[in-house]
């Protein structure tokens, strides 16, 4: 169920700690939205086990491994356990076209990738060689834009 609350993507890191997460890269989000969801997000069973919040502001936060690729800021979903998760259905449907494309019609590929970009990251904000780049599948690494330390990280390994 989705809720009026936001996730904004606003730093990384990669875990130095020994244990089954070292050199992963979790993703902090800080959470908005009216305070009665906010009092329930942070009472939900995986806030009340890892409890995550901005050491500057004390804003709720979420720290995972998922990346929305297209958005900086999502709505967050409300699972049937009672947790939160990252609201991607947007991102999955753009991608679907996107990939459908490149099967069925490949010569809409670019047209389609330019307002996609301009979708997700506004107009005029891309070269011809960043829009040709996004429109061909590769990998990349994410570099971390933070050690976790503005953020209580609590118990991670």
């Amino acid at each position: 169920m989705n809720t009026s609350l936001k996730a904004k993507r606003v730093s990384n890191y990669v875990v130095q700690k020994e244990g089954p997460s070292k050199g992963k890269t979790y993703f902090v989000y800080n959470i908005t939205g009216p305070a009665d969801e906010i009092k329930k997000f942070i009472n939900s069973p995986n806030q009340k086990l890892y409890p995550r919040k901005c050491k500057v502001t004390g804003t709720p936060q979420i720290h995972t491994m998922y990346i929305d690729p297209l958005r900086k800021e999502n709505q967050l979903y409300l699972k049937d356990d009672g947790n939160y998760t990252l609201d991607q259905s947007e991102t999955r449907e753009d991608l679907g076209v996107l990939s459908a494309l490149r099967d069925q019609a490949p010569e809409l590929v670019a047209g389609y990738t330019e307002k996609l970009v301009e979708k997700a990251f506004g107009s005029g904000q891309t070269s011809a060689s960043q829009l040709a780049g996004f429109a061909q599948p590769k990998l990349s690494v994410v570099e971390p834009k933070s050690d976790g330390t503005d953020s209580d990280l609590g118990d991670v390994e």
